[in-house]
């Protein structure tokens, strides 16, 4: 587990990739972030992970079945704050 942390980390560290990595670049466009890999590379865990982020982070425009406003349409105002 001791070097778990550092090879994390150096994971999107590579310099083909990346050009001078050493150099913080606010132009720098190019990040093919794979987090949880990709093709036959996938991580086991994927699907879990995907399951329970899911689970803890609900989509944030899901609108429920019984949202109703508490008064008539006519009687909202809106005014700029």
């Amino acid at each position: 587990m001791g070097g778990c942390g550092r090879t994390c980390c150096a994971n999107s560290y590579g310099r083909p990739t990346y050009g001078d990595t050493d150099m913080f670049d606010f132009n720098r466009l190019q990040n093919p972030h794979l987090p949880l890999g990709q093709g036959p590379h996938l991580c086991l865990g994927a699907a879990l992970a995907r399951l329970e982020l899911g689970s803890v982070f609900p989509p944030p425009f899901v609108r429920p079945e019984d949202l109703a406003l508490a008064i008539a349409a006519e009687g909202v105002v809106y005014t700029l704050p």
